[in-house]
């Protein structure tokens, strides 16, 4: 055998190592390399092998040692799984404005000519005060407009000089004194929510006041129209009203939703 491989390299002919393509160059020199670099090998693998366990190990986490025993992974739990459990209650907000819980437009049964008294914006008027004069075209005697209630004037809408028509409003006479909240996004979402001597809390961003305490007086049965559509009117009671309040001032009204 020793005969025979003998005359196989005599007629191979001889190729200088270095003038060999690159690729057959390092295969060579790894076939010459091999037996010797064998352990070398290996040990670069399992150290490879061990880098990227530890890596693993590092990026998720090192599992509990019931699962290396063979355990399963823990199943995950409801947070309140039992039909006893209490969920936290939620702050609903609506948008109200303030309203006089009285108040009355005063106007005039025939038509003509206004002659006003000396009245403006912000003076109280009692009960039967005597606000304008209505003449008629004719020159017929003038028709007196009296105060419908005691309050105060919160509106003039006319002016003195003015022709009017029969039923036209001259003023507005509301109780100060008295007001509440009316809301005007009450949607059939948050409408189910409220109820009769529900407790709120109020906030009136134009005075910077909050934390004021309400009461739901009454909760509408029907959607009434409104400039964004259609709401549920309701109406809540304030409790201490805050100095300065005035009609038409927006509030913000949280509602604790227990359910």
């Amino acid at each position: 055998m020793k005969f025979l491989r003998d005359r196989a390299e005599a007629k191979r002919p001889y190729t200088p190592l270095a003038s060999l393509p690159s690729a057959t160059n390092f295969y060579m020199r790894f076939a010459r390399w091999r037996w010797g670099g064998t352990l070398t090998a290996y040990l670069f693998v399992s150290l490879a092998i061990g880098l990227a366990v530890a890596g693993c190990a590092l990026a998720f986490g090192t599992a509990p040692a019931s699962w290396a025993a063979g355990g399963t992974a823990p199943t995950p739990t409801a947070t309140c799984p039992g039909p006893g459990c209490q969920t936290l209650p939620v702050a609903l907000v609506v948008r109200g404005v303030v309203r006089p819980l009285e108040q009355s437009a005063v106007g005039s049964l025939t038509g003509g000519t206004v002659r006003l008294s000396r009245i403006v914006v912000g003076d109280r008027v009692g009960n039967g005060q005597a606000l304008a004069r209505v003449e008629s075209p004719g020159g017929g005697d003038a028709v007196l407009v009296t105060s419908p209630r005691e309050g105060s004037v919160t509106a003039v809408s006319v002016h003195d000089g003015d022709t009017v028509m029969p039923g036209a409003t001259l003023m507005v006479v509301a109780d100060m004194s008295r007001l509440q909240l009316e809301t005007t996004d009450v949607d059939e979402f948050v409408v189910t929510r409220l109820y009769r001597e529900q407790a709120v809390t109020v906030a009136i961003p134009a005075l910077e006041v909050t934390g004021l305490a309400g009461i739901v007086r009454s909760v509408g049965m029907q959607p009434v129209p409104s400039a964004t559509g259609e709401h549920y009117p309701v109406v809540i009671d304030l409790a201490d009203p805050p100095e300065h309040l005035m009609i038409g001032m927006a509030a913000r009204i949280s509602v604790m939703d227990r359910r």
